[in-house]
């Protein structure tokens, strides 16, 4: 062979592995960028979480010691007692009702969410964060009903909340069913609600009252 062309060769096939070189460290570049940054959010979501159960758990021991403290008993002259005395079981009465069940009621309501949020993983919690449309969710071109594909994803991906826009509405009867099949998926899955919302702005952009003449499904 010519001397000429076998060098011609040779150099050509050292660019060739030089290229390959440079797209497999630029594919392992790229990569290693998608790993870095799927870490940084799971961790960002993750610390946010942390910090609003410690949150909780400071105001749940605040409130704790408030009740633990005993009440300051100040000892009144006998003639002022009487009449003091009374005044002052009927206003801490009052006050005691109405404090004890916003109390209990708040108490409730932290109880069943730390409940919640005790059963999930990782996975769960970071779904819970986010807002998607059903086609989203599913992967579907449009969705007008919760049948099975809608069930099956949202067991995969519980969000938090699904908004739906015109073209997943086409009359009352529809959507009423629609609305009731996704919340009663999304409660069989993970136990708790899910929002269901609208891109209802009003004015210009009004899907319920364009759609299906109407706000009110009642």
């Amino acid at each position: 062979m010519d001397p000429e062309k076998n060098k011609r060769h040779d150099v050509n096939r050292q660019r060739r592995k030089k290229r390959r070189r440079k797209e497999r460290f630029a594919a392992l570049c790229i990569f290693s960028l998608v790993i870095l940054l799927f870490l940084g959010i799971a961790g960002y979501f993750g610390y946010r979480i942390y910090r609003h159960e410690l949150e909780e758990n400071r105001e749940l021991e605040e409130l704790a010691k408030e009740q633990a403290e005993p009440e300051e008993v100040q000892v009144l002259s006998e003639p002022e007692e009487i009449v003091s005395e009374n005044k002052v079981k009927e206003t801490v009465s009052a006050n005691t009702v109405e404090d004890s069940e916003e109390q209990l009621y708040a108490q409730i309501y932290e109880q069943q969410a730390e409940e919640a949020m005790a059963k999930m993983n990782m996975h769960e919690k970071l779904c819970q964060l986010f807002f998607v449309t059903p086609e989203a969710l599913t992967g579907a071109d449009v969705v007008t009903q919760c049948g099975p594909t809608s069930e099956k994803a949202y067991e995969e991906y519980p969000v938090g909340g699904i908004i739906y826009f015109a073209q997943n509405m086409t009359d009352r009867e529809q959507t009423k069913q629609m609305l009731s099949g996704m919340q009663s998926a999304a409660v069989d899955a993970s136990g708790i609600p899910v929002f269901l919302c609208v891109d209802e702005v009003g004015g210009k952009v009004a899907r319920v009252a364009d759609t299906l003449g109407t706000t009110s499904f009642s």
